[in-house]
């Protein structure tokens, strides 16, 4: 069997291979909404790397941005939309563009110094992986309808079906509309309950806090429930994914389904992704926005 240290190897030339191969593309004609979530992925693959190299889970790395990537970050996290990341992304994106910049070859590799080390690289490695699901293309089309300046969660939301949900699973092409955001929102629901179920699945001590401490900026800024207009915009898309799913199981008499009990869950997930990653940077929302 191959040894941790081989994994980890193994893991940080994947990585590392793969954050290369995400290069930004031609953005002519390209919204900024469009390129706050590519610039943001970018960001996050660095900030994965440097969290990593601090943790000695990655071998320290120069990876950097050239001159028009830059440029291109500058002009991003400068303007309106860029305010939908919460405070902790938008200054890990500033310190990667700036001569300070942990891409500088500045990161360290931290030896060993305790048994909390190993616990807290497993933490991160299976933090790492799970928050791929972020990439779902119906989860990038959900976020950016969370953040954008005009969305189709702003207008009255018109009657939609079981069978357009699936259909948007089935052939994503076509025109965007609600059902492509009820879609998004129950990969979201996946990918948040997963990150969840690592956490409560692991005991709390120093690990845990070290770890939290490094990704709380690189899971924050895909759902930031500190921004007033997202979790507006959340609840629309949420109360239809509630009508369509009611839809679904009263067709299905042979299915159970506890509406109450899915909704305080997915209550409680908003709020346990809230307080451990985004609390206290506005202080806006409350427990009970998330009360639908």
């Amino acid at each position: 069997m191959a040894s941790a240290e081989v994994i980890r190897q193994f893991a940080t030339a994947q990585f590392r291979r793969e954050a290369l191969r995400r290069q930004f593309e031609p953005h002519n004609h390209r919204t900024v909404t469009e390129m706050l979530s590519e610039v943001g992925e970018r960001i996050e693959d660095l900030g994965w790397l440097a969290a990593g190299a601090r943790l000695g889970y990655f071998e320290p790395t120069d990876l950097r941005f050239d001159e028009r990537e830059s440029a291109l970050i500058t002009r991003i996290i400068t303007s309106p939309e860029a305010m939908s990341w919460p405070a902790s992304f938008r200054a890990l994106a500033t310190s990667f563009i700036s001569e300070a910049g942990l891409t500088r070859g500045e990161l360290q590799w931290r030896e060993p110094s305790n048994e909390d080390l190993a616990d807290a690289r497993a933490l991160f490695q299976a933090l790492m992986i799970t928050a791929e699901g972020f990439r779902d293309p119906l989860i990038r089309f959900l976020q950016g309808s969370l953040i954008t300046q005009h969305s189709i969660l702003d207008s009255k939301p018109e009657p939609i079906y079981p069978e357009q949900v699936f259909d948007v699973f089935r052939d994503f092409s076509s025109e965007p509309t609600l059902a492509h955001a009820v879609a998004g929102l129950i990969d979201l629901m996946d990918v948040i309950a997963a990150i969840e179920h690592i956490f409560t699945s692991v005991r709390e001590g120093s690990a845990v806090w070290a770890v939290k401490g490094e990704v709380s900026p690189l899971l924050a800024w895909h759902l930031n429930l500190e921004d007033d207009r997202l979790v507006r915009r959340l609840k629309v898309v949420s109360l239809a994914f509630w009508d369509i799913a009611k839809a679904e199981f009263s067709r299905q008499s042979e299915l159970r389904w506890q509406q109450e009990e899915s909704r305080l869950l997915w209550q409680k997930l908003l709020v346990n992704w809230r307080d451990r990653f985004v609390a206290g940077e506005s202080g806006h929302s409350h427990i009970s926005d998330f009360l639908w």
